[in-house]
C-alpha cells in the first residue's frame, strides 16, 4: 500500500508542476518540481499538451503499481531481510509484467498441489 501511495504522489508531483518560462534552474520556486530528471515544459502553445511519452509513462507506472499490489506471494523466508523480501517481490513483479500467463500456470500448479496434500492428509487422518 505504501508503494502505491509513493508512486501516486510522485506522479502527481510531476503532473502538477507549474509551468514557467524560467524553469527550475533559474527559478527557485520550481526547484522542487524536478522528479527523475523530468522538468516542466515551458509556457507556450504546447505547454498543456500531453506527449506520447507522458501517456506511456503514466500507463507503465499504473500497470506496475497494480501488478505489484496484486501479486500474493508465498510466506517469505523468516531469515530473509527486508531488502531480500523486497528484491523477491520486485523480481516477481517484473516476471508478471513480462509473462502474466506464467503466473496463472504457477497458481494452478500450487492449487493442484494443495488439493493433493489435502487428500493425503484426509486419507491418513480419516482413512478414506
Amino acid at each position: 500500500m505504501l508503494t502505491v501511495l509513493v508512486l501516486t504522489l510522485a506522479l502527481l508531483r510531476v503532473q502538477a508542476a507549474p509551468f514557467s518560462e524560467a524553469g527550475p534552474a533559474t527559478d527557485p520556486t520550481l526547484a522542487h518540481t524536478v522528479f527523475f530528471g523530468i522538468q516542466p515544459r515551458s509556457a507556450g502553445a504546447e505547454a498543456n499538451m500531453r506527449t506520447q511519452y507522458d501517456i506511456v509513462r503514466s500507463c507503465v507506472f499504473t500497470i506496475a503499481a497494480c501488478v505489484y499490489r496484486a501479486i500474493h506471494q508465498n510466506i517469505p523466508d523468516p531469515e530473509a531481510t527486508i531488502w531480500g523480501k523486497l528484491r523477491v517481490r520486485i523480481k516477481m513483479t517484473i516476471y508478471a509484467l513480462i509473462a502474466p500467463e506464467a503466473f496463472i500456470w504457477w497458481a494452478m500448479r500450487q492449487r493442484y498441489a494443495a488439493i493433493e496434500i489435502a487428500r493425503d492428509v484426509n486419507e491418513r487422518k480419516y482413512g478414506k
